[in-house]
């Protein structure tokens, strides 16, 4: 519906691994400045047309602006005595060619980061859109990965769940999107 679903993912991935350490009005703080943050962030970037609070809405969110909004959600967290550290396993020189290696990189991380319930990956994945126009992309959250299947946690899930099982049989690779 939005184009927040990177913001919502982040928040769903704290609400994840802080537990009952974050009040709920801890989470919408955390969701307000996210918000704020991004949109002031981006008007910067455009001094000579800023876009609008609707337009801003639409624009979705990039891989950058999902590290600003990591930069800024670990400050938040440090003011509330919580931790929080983060790679990017699978940008930069570490993009994975294949889904093999895809899974494989997500995985490692789950290992080497404490796995289900110490661990998130935030993720975006393009389907095809319902009317055949293209592509909708999205971001979500995995909590937990098996060799065969992503559990996601995501809030905008329509099936009344929010962890959902995606299968591995049921993804491809694609090209790296110009955000």
């Amino acid at each position: 519906m939005d184009g927040l679903c990177g913001i919502y993912a982040l928040v769903n991935a704290i609400r994840h691994l802080a537990g009952r350490s974050l009040s709920k009005e801890d989470e919408d703080n955390l969701f307000k400045e996210l918000v704020r943050g991004i949109y002031k962030r981006n008007n910067r970037r455009r001094k000579r047309k800023p876009k609008s609070p609707i337009e801003f809405i639409w624009d979705g969110t990039s891989a950058r602006d999902i590290s600003y909004m990591l930069k800024k959600t670990t400050e938040y967290l440090q003011s509330k005595n919580v931790n929080l550290y983060w790679k990017k396993p699978l940008q930069g020189s570490r993009r994975p060619n294949t889904i093999d290696q895809y899974w494989n990189r997500i995985r490692e991380a789950f290992t080497a980061y404490g796995g289900h319930g110490s661990c998130i990956a935030l993720v975006d994945y393009n389907w095809q859109s319902m009317n055949g126009n293209g592509e909708d992309g999205h971001w979500t959250c995995v909590t937990n990965v098996t060799g065969s299947t992503l559990i996601l946690h995501d809030s905008s899930m329509d099936h009344g769940r929010k962890f959902v099982k995606l299968p591995k049989s049921r993804c491809t690779l694609g090209k790296p999107t110009s955000r």
